[in-house]
């Protein structure tokens, strides 16, 4: 019996963690790698997962001790990269619509 190997079957534990880690990062104005730490209970590789998100434009550049701004506010501001992964990991346009919705409802004008 012949099995189907889709794409999501091939990815990596570490590209669906960070999936996991950029879809949470979405819902939040701000990040820091101290914050990544705590909530996925990792060490120094949250410093690594910053810069990655950083090259995906998620997050700001670094700017001393400050928290990095999470820079798309809409699922037309995330860039087509970051959004292949999510959705490869089974995160779906509206999941994270909605994670930007519940953001930006948390935002005082």
């Amino acid at each position: 019996m012949a099995h189907d190997v889709t794409r999501k079957d091939l990815l990596s534990t570490r590209e669906k963690e960070f999936a996991n880690i950029m879809f949470w990062v979405l819902g939040r104005q701000s990040i820091s790698a101290e914050q990544i730490k705590v909530q996925f209970k990792m060490g120094n590789r949250a410093y690594s997962i910053i810069d990655e998100l950083n090259r995906l434009n998620v997050v700001s550049d670094k700017h001393g001790n400050l928290t990095r701004e999470v820079i798309p506010k809409s699922l037309e501001e995330l860039s087509s990269e970051a959004m292949n992964l999510l959705e490869q990991c089974g995160y779906t346009a509206d999941s994270i619509n909605n994670t930007f919705d519940s953001k930006n409802s948390n935002v005082i004008a």
